[in-house]
């Protein structure tokens, strides 16, 4: 908890940051390793703290991280719902900023998130959420999104009242329908599931 609550705090220079933060990474990969859930919960949370900034650049250490948390997300007998949610808010911060990541969980993951969006914790649900939208701009990912029926998901999604819901659904939505068999698959689940108008 400590660590998690020091990779919060600013620092004075570039140099600063790579050195802390790549000695931080390194501590807390050794840790999501070899401690218990709740110690894992929190090297999940500095992580989430790292990530949400792009303070961690080295390609090895985000692909080591990126492994872990594909870990934590998977619906197993494993699975911890609060750490779920940590390691799929890195994922979102992850997608937001890189877009190795993006490809490297198109190629192998997508279906992970995907099912965590659908069958997920209702606070897994949003994180995931944001990582499909970041996941989207990956060109490769458009036919697998179909494949997989996550654009039904999405679509109703789009009517959320909560913008933080609806935004994120809408991005992904925006980017899958460049492919045209999306597009088409797109047009007609909103014609279908789009609210109908009160006719009282």
């Amino acid at each position: 908890r400590t660590i998690a609550n020091f990779a919060a705090f600013p620092v004075e220079s570039h140099d600063d940051v790579f050195r802390r933060e790549y000695l931080l990474a390194e501590s807390l990969l050794a840790l999501l390793r070899s401690s218990p859930p709740p110690v894992q919960e929190e090297a999940v949370r500095a992580f989430g703290q790292l990530l949400a900034r792009d303070l961690i650049t080295d390609s090895a250490i985000l692909q080591s991280i990126l492994t872990e948390m594909k870990q934590f997300i998977t619906l197993s007998e494993f699975y911890n719902e609060s750490l779920a949610t940590q390691a799929a808010w890195c994922l979102a911060h992850m997608t937001h900023w890189r877009v190795e990541i993006r490809q490297a969980l198109c190629n192998e993951g997508l279906d992970t998130v995907a099912t965590l969006l659908t069958d997920g914790s209702p606070e897994a649900r949003l994180p995931a959420l944001w990582t499909l939208s970041g996941i989207s701009e990956c060109e490769a990912s458009w036919p697998k999104f179909r494949e997989l029926e996550v654009i039904k998901p999405l679509v109703s999604l789009l009517f959320a009242k909560d913008d933080n819901i609806s935004m994120p659904a809408s991005k992904a939505l925006f980017n899958l329908s460049k492919d045209g068999k999306n597009k088409h698959l797109i047009q007609n689940l909103f014609t279908k599931l789009a609210p109908k108008e009160s006719t009282l």
